[in-house]
This record gives structure tokens, C-alpha cells and sequence, in this order.
């Protein structure tokens, strides 16, 4: 229902009333488009993915404050959480999407993929690479490191923790930083800072001395993930609110919000990244289509000189942000929004002899199945680019002919 509510009718789903859960509800499919992510941010089209960049270089610390009367109930029994079965091929393995945020330190944020299966034990698997560095280092001392699951708060520390995956520091007051206002938290068990106004939060302890086993479950990138390893978590304790709202990040066949999360976060990273390529391009937008798996960028830009275009490109498969495969140049007459109008462009100003580049040997994602793998190893693949640009800005004669073909009047006529 939420799948279709957002790919047929571009709407969210809210469930009021959820059979096995009393008293709770679930929200899905929040967040689809662009559009979506400057209302709750309340930017402008022009302005939102620069302004969201700027703002993770001003880390805003957080906020104590008072334990905000969560309900709060020791060993909960985890089955009654509304976790749904996303895939049809997930075997009945119950998921969700929550922010990790994990103790023995400075607070790390990172988003965790959470598996419920038949014997009601929670594991989790998280890519944030300071994370699994954490977990590794409390397994060689023997500690059960202290964390919390958050399974519904605001999308910017959704966000900030999406940015981790791709190296990007900060926790809390990235999430400050971007939602343009410090994150309350208030104080845990053994300390730990929770985020004062989530709906619920799972405390407890990470067990990392016995590896579990995630199933390999539908991914945002559209496909199966393969079976991995990840931790579990332990000792539980969930806070929530009176009628709390857990927010389900829909995974599978493209577009779910958590693809959408993953999106933003590409684009961010990628932004700053080409911040000073060449001394500072003339870029106009980025884009990483959930619709695409999140494994392609579009790099949106005036190219002033021969060969900026390439340069570009290539520093956006070079970013922080991993996942994207294929990078793809337009000019600013193309709706970026729009993969009609981006192919349009890849069809008409692209010459693939001297316009489309591979690059072999590149890392790709684990679940990129169309990389080959060795046995114990990481998957290994080609990622390449296409300049579907026209030429540079110095040869204005040659641009003209790349112009569109439009009908006469259109830009003054309204419907």
C-alpha cells in the first residue's frame, strides 16, 4: 500500500491502526522527491541542496535536556514492534531502518538495517565505517558497547547518519547542523544521549562477541542483498511515545523513503566534493535518482572550458559517497528531475568515442550483483561516465547547434 501510495499517487502513508501493535502507528513513504525535502526543510528549489551543504561545514552541538516522559518498558517483548515483512522475498523476516547511535565515546550516528526474525532477537547491520571500527575495537577489549535504536524522530538526523556511510563526522550536530537547530537529547542509561523528541527508542547493549547472520533482504538498490554478518543487539529497553509513530523506511524495489535518504545524502557529499574542482565549477545541481538504485549521479553544471565536464565526473565517482556507478554530465537545459529529459540528452549530445569513459577496477557495493566477487573478498567492477554536455561555453557557434527543437511561443503561453 505505501509503495503504491508513492509511486502512483506521489503521497505518503500513514497506518492508524495497526492489528498486532495497539496504540501504534506507522508511517512510510515520506519523503519521494526534491520537492519533499525542501518543504521539510523549507528551502527553495534553487537553493536547497547548496543551502544543506553549507550548513553540515556549521556543526551545531546539541542541546541537553530533561528525559521528555517517554513510556518506558524493560526487556520488551520485540514482536509487537510494527515491523513489517517489505519484500516479497524476504522470507518473513521482519525489518526497519533506524539510526543508530552508539556509546563508548563521542555519540556515532549511522543508519542500521534492523532484522526481527522468528525468535524475536534484534540484529542489525550498519555501514558507517566509524561504527563498525568502534564495534570491531569493543570486541578485541570483550566491552558490550552501550547504543540505542532510533525508529522515528526527524529526517535530518535520519540524514546526518545516511552522511556517515560516506565518512562524514559530526553525529548529533550534523543533525543539528542540517535541520538549521540544535538536536535535544536527553540522558540514557549509563548516560548515553537520546534524542529527546524521537518517537521510540530501543537502549541497550550490542552483543559483539557472537557474529549474527542477516538475511539477504530486499535492497535500495532494487535488487536482493546477499546473506552478511552483522551484531546483536541485547538488554533492551524501549522508550516511546503515548501513540508513538514508527517510521518505516520502505527497501526494495525502487523509490522507498530509504533510498530517498540515501539520495540526499549522495548529493550532499558529492556537492561539497566538486566544491573545488578546477578552483570552483560552475555547477548548478546534483542529482542521485532513487529510482536508479541510488547507483547514478547527475552532475548539472556550465561547462566553461573543453574537458570540465570529464573533470567533474570523474571527481563524483571519486567522492565519498561510493555507491554511484555512472556519472552523467547535462547542460542547465535539462530537468534533472526528469529521466526522460536526462536520456534525451544522453541520446542526442553524447558521441560515445570520444563523450562515454569506463574505469575498471573500481570497489563497488555489495549489492551491485553485476560485479563480479571473490570468494572473501569485496565486489570489483567498471564505473564510467557520459558527457552529454555541448561544447564548452568558448565555442558559442558549436553550442548553437545543439539547441533544442521547441514549439514556437512556448514559453508565453499558460495553460
Amino acid at each position: 500500500v505505501g509503495w503504491r501510495c508513492r509511486n502512483e499517487l506521489n503521497k505518503g502513508s500513514l497506518f492508524e491502526k495497526i492489528s498486532v501493535s495497539p496504540n501504534w502507528r506507522v508511517a512510510t513513504q515520506i519523503l519521494g522527491t526534491r520537492n519533499d525535502w525542501q518543504s521539510l526543510f523549507g528551502l527553495s528549489k534553487e537553493t536547497c541542496l547548496f543551502e544543506l551543504r553549507d550548513r553540515a561545514r556549521r556543526l551545531a552541538a546539541p542541546l541537553a535536556v530533561e528525559d521528555s516522559g517517554w513510556h518506558r518498558t524493560a526487556g520488551p517483548d520485540l514482536t509487537r514492534l510494527p515491523m513489517p515483512v517489505l519484500c516479497a522475498a524476504d522470507e518473513g523476516v521482519r525489518s526497519a531502518t533506524a539510526v543508530l547511535v552508539l556509546g563508548g565515546g563521542e555519540p556515532l550516528l549511522g543508519l542500521a538495517r534492523v532484522q526481527l526474525g522468528g525468535t524475536g532477537r534484534l540484529a542489525f547491520g550498519c555501514e558507517a565505517h566509524q561504527v563498525v571500527q568502534r564495534l570491531r575495537i569493543g570486541r578485541l577489549g570483550g566491552r558490550r558497547p552501550r547504543a540505542a535504536l532510533v525508529l522515528g524522530a526527524h529526517p535530518s538526523l535520519y540524514l546526518a547518519a545516511a552522511m556517515a556511510a560516506s565518512g562524514q563526522q559530526g553525529g548529533y550536530a550534523l543533525a543539528g547542523a542540517l535541520l538549521g537547530e540544535a538536536i535535544r537529547t536527553c540522558s540514557g542509561e549509563d548516560g548515553l544521549p537520546l534524542p529527546a523528541d524521537a518517537e521510540c527508542v530501543l537502549e541497550g547493549t550490542i552483543d559483539v562477541t557472537t557474529d549474527a547472520t542477516l538475511a539477504g533482504l530486499g535492497e535500495t538498490t532494487g535488487t536482493l542483498a546477499e546473506p552478511s554478518t552483522g551484531w546483536w543487539f541485547a538488554e533492551e529497553t524501549l522508550r516511546h511515545r503515548q501513540d508513538p509513530v514508527l517510521w518505516s523506511l520502505q527497501t526494495g524495489a525502487p523509490i522507498g523513503d530509504a533510498g530517498v535518504m540515501q539520495a540526499m545524502a549522495t548529493e550532499i557529499i558529492v556537492a561539497e566534493h566538486l566544491r573545488n574542482v578546477e578552483g570552483g565549477l560552475d555547477l548548478i545541481d546534483v542529482r542521485c535518482p532513487a529510482e536508479a538504485g541510488n547507483m547514478i549521479v547527475i552532475v548539472k553544471l556550465r561547462g566553461r572550458v573543453d574537458g570540465q565536464t570529464k573533470t567533474a565526473l570523474m571527481a563524483a565517482l571519486s567522492s565519498p559517497a561510493l555507491l554511484p556507478k555512472l556519472a552523467i554530465g547535462v547542460d542547465e537545459d535539462v530537468d534533472v528531475d526528469d529521466l526522460r529529459d536526462v536520456g534525451w540528452s544522453m541520446a542526442s549530445r553524447t558521441h560515445a568515442q570520444t563523450d562515454v569513459s569506463l574505469i575498471d577496477g573500481m570497489w563497488a557495493h555489495p549489492n551491485d550483483i553485476v560485479s563480479p566477487k571473490e570468494a572473501g573478498q569485496d565486489r570489483v567492477g567498471t564505473k564510467w561516465l557520459f558527457d552529454s554536455t555541448m561544447p564548452a561555453l568558448t565555442q558559442p557557434i558549436m553550442r548553437a547547434a545543439y539547441e533544442r527543437a521547441i514549439p514556437r511561443n512556448l514559453d508565453k503561453i499558460v495553460l
